[in-house]
């Protein structure tokens, strides 16, 4: 029996690997944390296949929250995007009155970027040959003018070649 080759291992190699998965690796989120099962998932399929994301992309929360994590030199964004319409938005929990910092489940380094917590919102991601574009739009709530229509609240950008963000 032949063996066979891992599904990101057979992604081309001049493309952009955006993995999306249902459950959030790394979450502030004070109803739905982090997955340390996910995250060791992950880590091993990019270590079996040989091969980092570009950009990881996830949902479950119902919030917005953007990390970078160094990986083998390259900065990668994990996105967690599930405020798209749920009426219940998941807050971040507050410590001491401060927000809480993002949580770490290994020795690298992960930084939570942005988050938004008490809006809704939609992840609209673009690629091109040389990168991977995200922009992250709130959305008004029921009770303000739709006339504003969406506003930009974050964005970031992949260089494919470097894996840096720019």
């Amino acid at each position: 029996m032949a063996m066979q080759q891992h599904p990101l291992a057979a992604a081309p190699a001049d493309k952009a690997v955006i993995v999306a998965i249902h459950h959030p690796v790394y979450s502030i989120a004070s109803t739905h944390g982090g997955s340390e099962v996910l995250f060791s998932l992950l880590e091993r399929a990019t270590g079996t296949a040989n091969r980092i994301p570009d950009v990881v992309a996830r949902g479950h929360v119902h919030n917005y929250q953007r990390f970078t994590k160094e990986i083998g030199g390259r900065q990668v964004p994990f996105v967690v995007a599930g405020a798209g319409g749920y009426h219940n938005l998941h807050r971040v929990p507050e410590l001491n009155g401060e927000r809480v910092v993002a949580p770490t489940f290994d020795d690298a380094q992960v930084t939570l970027e942005k988050y938004l917590d008490d809006r809704h919102g939609f992840l609209r991601m673009t690629v091109s040959e040389r990168h991977v574009h995200g922009a992250y739009y709130s959305v008004p709530r029921p009770h303000e003018s739709r006339s504003t229509g969406p506003r930009l609240f974050d964005r970031f950008r992949i260089d494919l070649q470097t894996h840096q963000l720019i």
